[in-house]
């Protein structure tokens, strides 16, 4: 059967299903994937979490449960798909980042089984933007922008101290050509000074971020780039403008932007 432990499901003993096979003894829930539409990870909380979901998708094929030997550690991830178009979420700003206030009857998210009270930690727009821990204003604004992109993913925490309480990350994939951008270096960090009207980029970078690198996949990354001032990284920008799946990474804050060579993973692909 299935209990709650340590705040995690645990298998206590092989339970055999319709299906013909057992769930195995001493294993936590880990992870429930239902495909391309949600996943939850990190280990479930509740046994009524789990078999709420499990039966709000009960007519989707290949549903599917990880189970792993140790307790999952950190929060309960919630990743949601989203389709093209408008969702029915109204959200609302509560301890400096976007709350899931009310879902709509009927609409996508209900359909979906978007929880109510949830707090979004990041949205991921395939091969545009990946925002983490955006206050609600400027999600929205993000979020809307790319309303006809389908694959967009949602991703939630029940509880805001699963969260780190750091200012946002921004990463884009920049478009080739002009960016329509000005940037300009002060106490030796490179911050967005100014979006042009024109700029494919206006409704996506918020003026006041600092450059915390600059990377093409496979051939180089800038990490805090150094003593690099805002007039060589606009040349830099220039020279490789017709380059496509060049990426920029952003951050809210100067005392948060990292200057090692930490690695970089491609979150919009």
């Amino acid at each position: 059967g299935l209990f709650a432990y340590h705040n995690r499901i645990l298998v206590k003993k092989s339970t055999a299903t319709e299906m013909n096979y057992e769930f195995p003894a001493g294993h936590y829930i880990e992870k429930v994937i239902i495909p391309d539409l949600v996943v939850l990870e990190g280990g479930i909380r509740t046994k009524s979490r789990l078999l709420q979901t499990l039966n709000h998708f009960d007519q989707v094929p290949n549903r599917k449960i990880v189970f792993q030997k140790k307790i999952p550690k950190g929060g309960v991830i919630t990743k949601i798909i989203l389709p093209v178009g408008p969702i029915g979420i109204v959200f609302d700003d509560k301890l400096g980042l976007p709350l899931i206030s009310m879902v709509f009857q009927g609409s996508w998210a209900e359909r979906l089984n978007i929880p109510n009270g949830y707090f979004v930690e990041k949205l991921i727009v395939p091969n545009k933007i990946a925002i983490e821990r955006m206050q609600c204003d400027g999600f929205e604004q993000i979020f809307n922008h790319f309303s006809d992109i389908e694959g967009r993913t949602l991703v939630l925490q029940e509880v805001r101290n699963d969260i780190p309480n750091t200012g946002a990350t921004v990463t884009v994939s920049l478009p080739t050509g002009s960016l329509g951008v000005v940037f300009r270096c002060t106490a030796g960090y490179i911050t967005v000074a100014r979006v042009n009207a024109s700029s494919p980029l206006k409704d996506t970078i918020t003026v006041g971020y600092v450059v915390e690198r600059f990377v093409i996949p496979g051939e180089f990354e800038l990490v805090g780039l150094g003593k690099m001032t805002a007039s060589t990284f606009t040349d830099t920008l220039r020279q490789f403008s017709n380059v496509p799946f060049r990426v920029l990474v952003l951050k809210q804050f100067k005392k948060e932007v990292q200057i090692n060579n930490a690695s970089y993973t491609n979150e919009l692909a």
